[in-house]
């Protein structure tokens, strides 16, 4: 056993690095301070909330969509190619910009749908921790929790979030129910 040191520029280099060593067991001392926001866990997270922004983009949406395991790819493909023929660039105009609800393609609406009353739980005004209980209820609709409750930094994230089962006492606090808006 010999300490040997990695320089490494490239973020996901660095990360398959991380990860290829950390599953054989390998002790890692990260000098340059390893960032949690660089994780596959941590994106998730993110394009969840870009994809419940008040008025995201498509493809904003469409990202998200293609990383949540829970959503049929094929009902996701035929949105994308729907959404592309019609020219919406913007998610919430999906049912408004379309003349007729009935020329849209069942699984195209029935997705836009259930996209659309998840990003609704998001959207609502409530304090801090009904707000973690509907991020983390999107994620698992989503089944993205799942994925990240069986990845060391998505247990990281859900803790730092406090969404973990032993830190939501924690979130109990008065000053946690202060009502807030997702903008």
């Amino acid at each position: 056993r010999q300490p040997v040191g990695l320089i490494a520029v490239d973020r996901l280099l660095t990360r398959r690095v991380h990860a290829l060593l950390n599953s054989q067991g390998v002790v890692i001392r990260d000098e340059t301070g390893w960032k949690l926001s660089t994780t596959r866990a941590a994106a998730a997270v993110v394009g969840l909330l870009k994809a419940c922004a008040p008025r995201p983009g498509s493809d904003e949406v469409l990202d998200w969509l293609k990383n949540a395991p829970a959503f049929d790819g094929a009902a996701v493909q035929v949105t994308e190619a729907y959404l592309r023929r019609q020219g919406i660039g913007q998610w919430p105009l999906v049912l408004a910009e379309t003349p007729s609800v009935q020329g849209m393609p069942d699984p195209v609406f029935g997705l836009v749908q259930s996209v659309n009353s998840l990003r609704a739980t998001l959207a609502q005004v409530q304090g801090l921790n009904a707000w973690l209980e509907a991020l983390q209820h999107a994620l698992q609709v989503a089944g993205q929790w799942q994925v990240m409750a069986a990845d060391e930094a998505g247990k990281a994230v859900n803790k730092v979030l406090m969404l973990d089962q032993h830190l939501r006492a924690q979130r109990e606090s008065p000053a946690l129910a202060v009502a807030m808006r997702f903008t």
